[in-house]
């Protein structure tokens, strides 16, 4: 089944923590470009601002955050810091969360997006050149920049779609991990069906409106 990309909320500071927590220090001094402890993710997490800008991320077990993006924004420009955890990986949840993070900027009228990261960090490199990413490098560090075009209706229309999947993953997430931790079976449909119903819906409507 498809990962879906959730906008999380000031409710969600300490499931962002304790993803951090879960980087070893090479995939800490690869998120954040700096050997950070625990103490400095504290801090770091303490001071995420969820109006100035946005965090996206994909759900793993229990509830848990397999992949985060941090959308920083000001004005006419933005960064996006990513990471997801070791076992997540190989799946695309990075692209994924890039992907939401672009879209958010542009709908938000940023006219330029970057990422910045240590030279080495392979995956970053990977995702910019996929989106088209122009890529600065400089001694151990480099800078990637992507142009945004400004907002229309369709982008507008897409951000509101997968946030309204990504309302009804959680809501179907929630309800299946509290009837597996009172130990009964949930009678709900597998999330796979479900959205799997409303894509084969949603393609209908096209081929209707067409």
């Amino acid at each position: 089944m498809a990962k879906l990309v959730h906008q999380l909320t000031l409710g969600d500071r300490e499931r962002i923590y304790r993803h951090f927590l879960r980087l070893d220090a090479e995939d800490r001094r690869m998120r954040f470009s700096a050997a950070l402890d625990d103490a400095g993710i504290r801090a770091y997490c303490d001071k995420l601002d969820f109006t100035a800008g946005a965090l996206f991320a994909v759900f793993g077990v229990a509830l848990e955050l397999d992949g985060v993006a941090h959308l920083a924004m000001w004005r006419g420009a933005a960064e996006v810091g990513l990471s997801v955890l070791s076992h997540a990986r190989g799946a695309g949840i990075g692209g994924l969360l890039f992907d939401r993070a672009a879209l958010h900027a542009r709908n938000n009228g940023i006219a330029e997006l970057f990422m910045h990261s240590l030279r080495e960090n392979e995956a970053i490199h990977r995702i910019a050149k996929r989106a088209g990413m122009r890529i600065v490098t400089d001694a151990g560090e480099a800078d990637a920049f992507l142009a945004l075009p400004p907002p229309d209706g369709l982008t507008v229309g897409q951000e509101n779609y997968e946030q309204q999947c990504a309302l009804i993953d959680w809501t179907l997430m929630h309800l299946l991990e509290q009837g597996e931790r009172h130990g009964r079976m949930s009678t709900l449909p597998q999330r796979g069906e479900l959205f799997a119903a409303r894509n084969a819906r949603r393609s209908a409507d096209r081929a209707q409106a067409s």
